[in-house]
């Protein structure tokens, strides 16, 4: 009878340790990498109503919320995603700058019809993966006025540079490139425009005017209006304001005023007065003729405004993003993360098996130093 050769049994071939130790440990950071996103699935359906933006202060961040204010449409960036996706990006008014909202978009024209409400996630906005860049477009391409009284630049006219107060109390520096818009009040005149559509021929608002007996010219004309100056003492200007109340004669009546647009290093203080040289036309004088009418004088290179008569004054700064604003992404409700939360599941049964698997190693006999 032949010898038969025994072999000996091959040993059964085990996962090596260091892969569930991988395993395990790559669970545990994307479980970290979701936590945010997986509290923001847990958060309740119905947003945290904030109320305005203007007493939004100390929101908290990772919330779902709903904000009321009004966009800022003039300083709005798009940006394109994926897929032909979009997204608008603005700050809402009375923030202080603190508060934007990121608004989806199918189409890179903006919608039809505005909302001032807003609904959802919010977040700290220098944590966004495009802060960089939209920090940096809003500095190099925008600006922000900001409002200064008219006695500290009556204090610091003729100095460049110049340290004055904003309007919140804060300090402000006055470079002489820096421009400033200051509307100027022209005292016992008023603006009255007529809509061309409501009067079409210029020879039936001149009637109107000539009816009411005060001295008048004509201003300037537009597409929608035709505009007159109207001289009116202190009596005879409410009953300027009550002849033109009624809104079916699209007449409007508003003290006259005028934007001049200039440089703080040709802002001079002549006897108290602020000398203004404005960059583009300044606002003309008009004298009363015999015949009841106003005629426009002769434009001045410069303009001497009394500080009552100064409405307010603005100056253009680079617009920079405070560090700990937040941002609002619009239509990012808690349910839209519910594969956020399937992924912590397979995750955690993923670190569950390779955890049992290692803890039966380190149980047998000499396991823990067994690799094959």
């Amino acid at each position: 009878m032949p010898d038969e050769t025994l072999e000996p049994a091959r040993p059964t071939r085990r996962r090596p340790a260091i892969l569930s130790i991988a395993v395990a440990v790559g669970c545990v950071v994307l479980l970290w990498a979701l936590r945010e996103e997986t509290a923001y699935f847990f958060q309740p359906r119905t947003p945290l109503d904030l109320g305005s933006a203007e007493s939004s202060a100390g929101v908290e961040h990772n919330r779902h919320v709903r904000i009321q204010g009004i966009p800022d449409r003039t300083r709005t960036i798009l940006i394109d995603g994926r897929w032909g996706r979009h997204r608008a990006i603005f700050r809402l008014h009375g923030s202080r700058s603190r508060l934007f909202v990121s608004q989806p978009r199918k189409h890179r024209m903006p919608p039809e019809v505005f909302s001032d409400v807003f609904e959802g996630r919010l977040l700290r906005m220098a944590e966004q993966p495009y802060f960089s860049q939209v920090y940096r477009y809003y500095v190099d391409r925008m600006t922000t006025p900001v409002d200064l009284p008219t006695p500290e630049l009556v204090r610091a006219a003729g100095r460049s540079p110049a340290e004055v107060r904003d309007g919140d109390g804060g300090p402000f520096r006055l470079e002489a490139k820096d421009e400033l818009f200051v509307s100027v009040l022209f005292p016992g005149e008023f603006r009255v425009q007529f809509d061309r559509a409501r009067y079409p021929k210029a020879e039936e608002s001149d009637s109107v005017l000539a009816a009411i007996g005060l001295p008048w010219g004509p201003l300037e004309d537009s597409r929608a209006f035709r505009s007159y100056v109207v001289r009116a003492g202190e009596a005879a200007s409410s009953g300027l304001i009550e002849r033109f109340r009624d809104p079916v004669q699209k007449i409007g009546v508003l003290p006259r005023a005028a934007a001049v647009r200039c440089r703080w290093g040709d802002v001079k203080n002549e006897g108290g007065k602020l000398v203004l040289s404005p960059l583009g036309p300044a606002p003309v004088p008009f004298a009363a003729t015999t015949d009841g009418h106003l005629v426009a004088g002769a434009p001045s290179k410069t303009i001497a405004v009394a500080p009552e008569r100064i409405r307010s004054v603005e100056a253009q700064t680079p617009f920079v993003i405070p560090m700990d604003a937040m941002i609002l992404r619009e239509k990012d409700h808690p349910n839209v993360y519910w594969y956020i939360a399937a992924a912590d599941v397979a995750l955690l049964a993923l670190l569950a098996v390779n955890g049992v698997l290692l803890l039966r190693r380190w149980r047998e006999p000499g396991g823990a130093g067994v690799t094959t």
